[in-house]
């Protein structure tokens, strides 16, 4: 049985390229924070969810939403697996091309059959891998911009396709981003987008991948991130901008999603004088 893993740095986007052999587990109970996407190059990888397991071979791709259970190794048969994989915080506007077809509610599975679109798609994600790992000024819009389109020429072959989010959806998370710093209430938020905060949620989750409430958290922590590593704005200044009235609440959620405190997070990321733009990067998910 896998250790339970730790999640990794919270960023925009964390690529990896990964050769392993017998022995390889990882196993995330409450799942992850953000996104993720497994391509399997070689090899084979087994997978575990909630109700059982099941095995990916080359070509096949793997989307976890956030907080889903998961857990992968190596497939004891195949001996080893190669893959790419990427762990991102997605736009507004990727989310109507992270719905494949589901294993289960949130754990996505989708094969790519041999033809140029498989090559494009792979090579984009290879793209963002590669500019993830070299250093340039723009590296993470970039390396976003090569794993959008991995996504896209992945979505050619996606039976589920349908990329209409509801309109009450996408008002609400319209609402959610624009009033970072406004306490919603489940009940306030539904009510302006003409719908029960039950229906609301339903609809949030099924397309979203997550409750508006806790995509509205991840925001807020995204943007004190950005205040953190480029304002000289002190803590309680940047609660209350992000919608936390009491400091040591926040600094209790932001520890909660990082596993370091806002301080900590300014000290190793950020600046205290307004002038740091912050470090880029992450470390191997294992």
């Amino acid at each position: 049985m896998p250790t339970e893993a730790a999640f990794p740095d919270r960023r925009y986007l964390v690529t990896g390229h990964f050769h392993n052999t017998l022995g390889y587990k990882v196993l995330r109970t409450l799942g992850c924070h953000d996104w993720l996407l497994i391509y399997t190059l070689g090899g084979k990888g087994r997978f575990r969810y909630s109700r059982g397991t099941f095995t990916t071979e080359p070509h096949d791709l793997v989307l976890i939403s956030p907080w889903v259970y998961h857990g992968y190794e190596v497939e004891e048969s195949a001996g080893q697996w190669e893959l790419l994989w990427a762990h991102f915080v997605p736009p507004t506007e990727w989310l109507p091309y992270l719905r494949w077809p589901e294993v289960v509610d949130g754990l996505m599975r989708l094969t790519l059959p041999e033809g140029p679109n498989r090559r494009r798609a792979l090579d984009h994600l290879a793209e963002a891998h590669r500019i993830k790992t070299t250093f340039t000024r723009l590296r993470e819009p970039l390396a976003l911009n090569a794993l959008f389109g991995c996504l896209l020429w992945c979505d050619e072959h996606n039976p589920s396709a349908n990329h209409a989010l509801d309109d009450r959806v996408r008002e609400a998370l319209e609402i959610l981003c624009r009033n970072l710093a406004e306490p919603l209430s489940a009940d306030e938020l539904a009510s302006r987008v003409g719908l029960s905060a039950s229906r609301l949620r339903y609809l949030f989750q099924k397309q979203v991948g997550i409750s508006p409430q806790q995509y509205h958290e991840n925001q807020r922590i995204a943007r004190a991130q950005q205040l953190l590593e480029r304002s000289g704005f002190n803590i309680a200044e940047i609660s209350r901008k992000v919608g936390f009235v009491n400091p040591f609440y926040f600094t209790q959620r932001f520890k909660h999603a990082l596993g370091q405190s806002p301080t900590q997070y300014r000290r190793h990321f950020g600046s205290t004088n307004g002038g740091g733009l912050g470090q880029i990067g992450g470390r191997p998910l294992e």
